[in-house]
């Protein structure tokens, strides 16, 4: 079974973080520079990531709805696409950072990843990626992500965790890594000794490529807050 990120990199975002909302300064143009420097450095306390600047468009009127998109730039290279939206029609904004070539959002790779072990599980799991929010994505770099309550529904055993590769076109990939217990041999006759092995990765590998940056018009599916 394959499984892949591609699907939530490129369709619009469902879910939502808490949003703390930003009062921006002026009349009917939003204050981008006080919204870009917000933006700056909430990332950099939500994460290890050196962020060289964020940029967002002149003259975006105030309007509630209304979504535009704002650009980081990491330290030594790479770029990221922020989802802006306003809330109201005084200014108030809210914000996150999609999972990209450039760039994983955390809690929305965790959540796919519950959605996708929930489906060889009795229950949905507990995922967790990291203490950080976000995480640049560095060709040929992997991690693992730690899986907890994940008892396999049809087999004795759980999904120990979840092992996250980068390819080097910036395409994600993933893999269950699984403690299956074996199965006792029938009355009457003698099982044959196995030399216990390491957890072996599980049939299931989940790889995709990361679709392009999503367009303005498309909603946010995990807020951040601007402050």
């Amino acid at each position: 079974m394959r499984n892949c990120l591609k699907k939530a990199i490129a369709q619009p975002f469902r879910w939502f973080l808490p949003a703390c909302l930003l009062p921006l300064a002026g009349c009917n143009s939003l204050d981008v520079q006080s919204l870009a420097a917000n933006i700056k450095t909430q990332l950099q306390a939500q994460s290890q990531l050196q962020i060289q600047s964020v940029t967002c468009p002149q003259g975006i009127s105030k309007q509630a709805g209304a979504s535009f998109q704002c650009e980081g730039t990491l330290e030594p290279e790479g770029t990221f696409v922020i989802q802006v939206e306003q809330t109201d029609e005084s200014g108030l904004t809210k914000w996150e950072v999609p999972n990209s070539k450039g760039m994983l959002n955390l809690a929305l790779l965790e959540t796919e990843l519950k959605q996708e072990i929930a489906k060889d599980t009795q229950a949905e799991p507990a995922v967790r990626c990291g203490s950080d929010r976000y995480r640049v994505n560095r060709p040929g770099d992997s991690f693992d992500c730690q899986v907890k309550n994940a008892a396999l529904a049809k087999a004795k055993g759980l999904i120990e965790k979840v092992t996250v590769t980068i390819d080097p076109e910036g395409n994600v990939a993933w893999q269950q890594v699984r403690l299956v217990q074996p199965v006792a041999a029938p009355a009457g006759l003698t099982a044959t000794p196995v030399t216990p092995t390491a957890p072996s990765a599980s049939p299931t590998v989940g790889e995709g490529a990361a679709s392009p940056q999503p367009s303005a018009a498309q909603r946010p599916r995990v807020s951040n807050t601007d402050d």
